[in-house]
């Protein structure tokens, strides 16, 4: 367990007088060697220089090459030992008061093989905590081939990866060179494919779904575009046990099992880790009878078990890639550290509960079973680890002297976060909303909007006069029959943000109720520029 009180998060204050993130971990090197995270790290490093990782207690049996190649189960341990490398390098920072973000991915890193099973162009929103997954899907171009095939060796080259290690330590310290956020958040994304998710709610499951019936829909309506799930693409989603609870889940499951029933083609496949725990509530084991009554078909995996990840995201892929949604559960997954830097999982769990959580590592499970199977020696995994560890600090130690998004300002903050909206809707001149685009966040990173001044951001009255453009009347209604004042409602604005975005993108399509009947069909082919049939 750890020391009771020891401070996890840092301000910048504690280290006056040290500058670089090197000095400010050797001050705290003695404090820093009782974090469960590098008590686990040493511990491991130690079993794999001795060769004495500890098996599975209860394995699949299966081999892993009858699931995988070679490259794909030495990928798989690479990106796993990259995943648990960062996130230590994480817990370190965040005590540093150089890291921001420290949700734990820690006991999923066999979520790797789901990265490998999945190809580049399959679109791809994932769970924060599913980091293995996509370091193993940036990291692919290193496995030759797929499944079968393939003579890359990645345990050798991990030195590679140098620029995907900094890319995530820059999202840890909310450096505003990040490219997937540029500062503003940490996330897990960056590839043409990749869909962001910031929230803990399941909001991408319905996003998800969309994108899965896209190319269905838009061959429905003759539509010429390409899109962008390829033939036999898929659109994964994966989320916590505990999402599934959300609305959000609830509706795209629901969305997805009645396009099956009518006969669409909707290639979604929601892959569900089940670590038992929804942050500090126990699962209490409702996800089984949950899924039972989904109405979609459910593949199980062992989440501890390696070739047990391989073989059930394999067999789920396949039947999605037909067009069938589905589920991929996977099942025994421990949350090795507790949910953030700030857990205090001493509040809802016993401490033999918390220790054997600790003690539990799959990763360690895998180095034994691919030595067993002469996959890997334990010297090629030893070194692995180790520069895992070499390359995450020194992400660490260069993107903490990266600047940050505060140094823009106030007004650079908001130019960057306002949405340059269309200039059909007729903005007023007063206002600068309109005309300043967002910059990117390479621009961000050389901050470009440096000069901007307080006196750039648009005018209370401007801004007023824009709502009144836009929504008629700024809030406060709008006139009706017999000189009675209509409240301008929320879903008022809601159906004015959809009509511009259908008026903006010719391929964009509403899925609602009644959206296939009457007028409402003919309004939306009409904003295609189709004649109704």
């Amino acid at each position: 367990m750890m020391r009771r009180g020891l401070n996890f998060v840092a301000g910048r204050s504690s280290f006056r007088g040290l500058t670089s993130y090197a000095e400010k971990r050797a001050a705290k090197a003695s404090d820093l060697t009782e974090f469960a995270e590098m008590r686990q790290a040493a511990l491991f490093s130690e079993q794999l220089a001795a060769g004495a990782c500890p098996p599975q207690a209860s394995p699949s049996r299966i081999p892993l090459e009858s699931v995988a190649s070679r490259a794909e189960v030495r990928a798989a341990l690479q990106a796993g030992m990259a995943t648990f490398a960062l996130h230590a390098e994480a817990r370190v920072a965040s005590a540093l008061g150089e890291g921001f973000y420290t949700i734990g991915p820690c006991g999923e890193e066999l979520l790797a093989a789901v990265g490998l099973v999945l190809r580049p162009d399959d679109a791809v929103a994932l769970h924060y905590r599913h980091l293995a997954t996509q370091i193993a899907r940036h990291a692919r171009p290193l496995v030759a081939g797929g499944h079968g095939a393939g003579t890359a060796d990645p345990l050798a080259r991990t030195g590679e990866l140098a620029g995907l290690f900094l890319d995530r330590a820059r999202g840890y310290t909310v450096s505003a060179a990040d490219p997937v956020t540029g500062g503003a958040h940490c996330a897990l994304g960056g590839g043409s494919h990749d869909f962001l998710v910031t929230s803990t709610l399941a909001s991408q499951a319905t996003p998800a779904v969309g994108r899965a019936l896209a190319p269905g829909i838009m061959r429905q309506l003759g539509l010429k575009e390409s899109c962008l799930l390829p033939p036999q693409g898929l659109s994964y989603c994966s989320l916590g046990d505990g999402s599934v609870n959300n609305a959000h889940f609830l509706s795209a499951a629901n969305t997805a099992a009645y396009a099956a029933h009518r006969g669409f083609k909707c290639p979604v496949l929601f892959g569900i880790s089940d670590n038992g725990l929804c942050i500090s509530l126990s699962g209490h084991g409702w996800l089984q009878p949950f899924l039972d009554k989904v109405g979609l078909p459910v593949f199980r995996a062992d989440g501890s078990d390696l070739a047990s990840v391989f073989r059930a995201t394999r067999e789920a892929a396949a039947v999605v890639r037909r067009g069938k949604p589905g589920v991929v559960v996977f099942e025994n997954m421990p949350r090795r550290f507790g949910h953030a830097a700030t857990d205090r999982q001493s509040a809802y769990s016993t401490p033999a509960a918390v220790a054997a959580r600790e003690a539990c590592n799959p990763l360690g499970f895998a180095c034994a079973a691919a030595v067993s199977e002469g996959l890997a020696t334990w010297s090629e995994l030893a070194g692995c680890w180790a520069e895992a560890q070499a390359l995450a600090l020194a992400a660490f130690e260069r993107a903490a002297l990266e600047p940050k998004l505060e140094t823009l300002g106030v007004a650079g903050i908001v130019a960057r976060n306002h949405a340059t909206l269309p200039p059909h809707l007729g903005l007023s001149a007063g206002s600068s909303a309109g005309s300043q685009a967002a910059p990117s966040s390479s621009a961000a990173s050389s901050q470009t909007v440096a000069g901007l001044e307080r006196s750039a951001l648009p005018s209370l009255a401007a801004l007023r006069r824009d709502a009144e453009a836009v929504g008629g009347g700024g809030g406060k209604g709008d006139a009706a029959e017999g000189g009675v004042e209509r409240r301008n409602v929320m879903r008022k604005h809601m159906t004015s943000c959809i009509e511009e975005s259908l008026r903006e993108r010719p391929n964009m399509v509403r899925g609602a109720r009644q959206a296939q009947r009457g007028a409402a069909r003919k309004e939306a082919l009409r904003r295609l520029g189709r004649a109704p049939p």
